[in-house]
């Protein structure tokens, strides 16, 4: 005769999951800002997202509206991708090419004769994931004058991309690049532009 099987001890009592409280990315704007948030997508895709190319100063007009300092001559496509537009800064000749997604959550300045190639992102926000609660952190974006911004490259917050810098394609960048520099690469590799 076999021996009798153990009576399995219960389980634990359940504890109760406390989540965080829900975080939003429009808590820390004013009311007027988290309205603008809400509102700006659906103008976009009603007002400019159709757009010709011919049609840029509208679309340029647009950005303006919601305040964005756009230079004239500065040149976005009608499927680029634009977050918190009054956090953007366009120089004259920055050119910002379709499927473009710019994440102004803080300032994000493309200088004068700048190139944004499709699909790249620049995004001005990251969770600290440092402090348990894990907030938003921003940290503004500059890129410098006649810098190149490969296809499918990533820029993060807090980062300088120098005057006639290069981010080759699918580049993530995480750190300030010199003038004249090239980051390519995975792992990261920056040459130097002597």
């Amino acid at each position: 005769m076999s021996a009798p099987l153990p009576t399995p001890t219960p389980p634990p009592p359940a504890t109760r999951f406390d989540p965080a409280p829900p975080r939003s990315i429009y808590r820390p704007l004013s009311r007027r800002h988290r309205l603008a948030a809400l509102v700006w997508p659906i103008a976009w895709l009603a007002l400019a997202r159709w757009t010709p190319s011919r049609l840029n100063p509208w679309r340029l007009f647009l950005l303006r509206c919601f305040g964005a300092d756009a230079a004239p001559s500065a040149f976005v496509h009608a499927a680029a991708c634009i977050r918190f537009p009054w956090n953007l800064t366009l120089h004259p000749h920055a050119h910002v090419c379709p499927s473009v997604i710019l994440d102004c959550m803080d300032r994000i300045q493309i200088g004068s004769g700048a190139h944004l190639d499709r699909h790249a992102h620049l995004c001005a926000a990251t969770l600290d994931y440092q402090d348990p609660a894990m907030p938003i952190r921003t940290a503004p974006i500059l890129i410098g004058e006649g810098a190149r911004i490969g296809v499918d490259a990533f820029i993060g917050p807090g980062v300088t991309v120098g005057p006639g810098a290069s981010i080759e394609a699918r580049t993530s960048l995480f750190k300030d690049l010199p003038p004249q520099a090239v980051a390519t690469g995975d792992p990261l590799q920056i040459l130097s532009g002597d």
